[in-house]
């Protein structure tokens, strides 16, 4: 066969899912069992987030039920159900290709290589948020680091800055479900919800790892593949050796 024609002929040893090629078969198997892997077996219908294992379906549900224990990081506001687990996650999974500079949020970083490239940017003083404008960035300041909670439930006492904030929360007291899945029968507090739970529906997989380029459904799935795989990350990355002397002290219960 002419050298030209092999080019439009498929890799039999190339992944069909991500397209990587591989050297033989033992390696492209090894890889399968990763997609295999990521294969949906349970969904919650509180939020729509999707597992591949009912025990983190029955430990996620704990979340929605009132007095269900978790951990909160001070640094990146994720919630854990336990020490351990606190202490082998990575805050900042964004880190800067030319100066090295990490972020919690792919928004904030793509804002920082701006400020690379010459264009002016605005960075927040009381978080990791960057801007355009210092008109935006006042506006956020005011939003979010100024204004007072001043929406209460009047259920649990929970606060809110914004009166649409309580809206969605108070859902979770009354069951009201308004957004509904056009495709089976699940329905949702929060639109959000609904466009994640559609992803399993249409298959999508648009949150691609930068490391082994293996894709997911959720950036939470991201994350927990590349914290427990230690996917691109040293430990010193991670957040229990930020400060070898501390116990977890930016850990608060919530």
């Amino acid at each position: 066969m002419p050298a030209h024609m092999k080019s439009h002929v498929a890799n039999p040893l190339s992944c069909q899912e991500c397209n990587i090629d591989f050297e033989d078969k033992r390696m492209l198997r090894m890889h399968m069992k990763k997609h295999k892997s990521n294969e949906v077996v349970a969904s919650c219908e509180e939020c729509g987030k999707t597992f591949t294992r009912h025990d983190s379906l029955k430990n996620h549900m704990k979340l929605h039920k009132n007095g269900g224990e978790k951990l909160k990081c001070e640094t990146c506001k994720r919630s854990f159900f336990t020490k351990k687990a606190m202490g082998s996650h990575v805050c900042k999974h964004n880190a800067c290709d030319i100066c090295g500079e990490k972020f919690q949020r792919v928004r904030n970083l793509t804002m920082h290589k701006k400020g690379h490239f010459g264009e002016e940017i605005f960075p927040c003083g009381k978080c990791e948020s960057i801007f355009i404008s210092k008109k935006r960035l006042r506006e956020h300041v005011r939003e979010l680091h100024e204004k007072e909670k001043k929406h209460k439930c009047e259920i649990c006492d929970k606060r809110f800055i914004m009166k649409s904030g309580l809206v969605e929360h108070t859902r979770t007291h009354t069951g009201e479900k308004p957004y509904k899945c056009d495709m089976c029968e699940m329905a949702f507090t929060q639109k959000g919800n609904l466009d994640t739970h559609m992803k399993l529906h249409k298959n999508e997989m648009p949150f691609q790892c930068v490391n082994c380029k293996q894709r997911f459904r959720q950036v939470g799935d991201l994350k927990r593949h590349r914290e427990f795989q230690k996917c691109g990350f040293t430990q010193e990355d991670f957040y229990n050796s930020l400060d070898p002397n501390s116990k977890l002290k930016n850990v608060q219960p919530v």
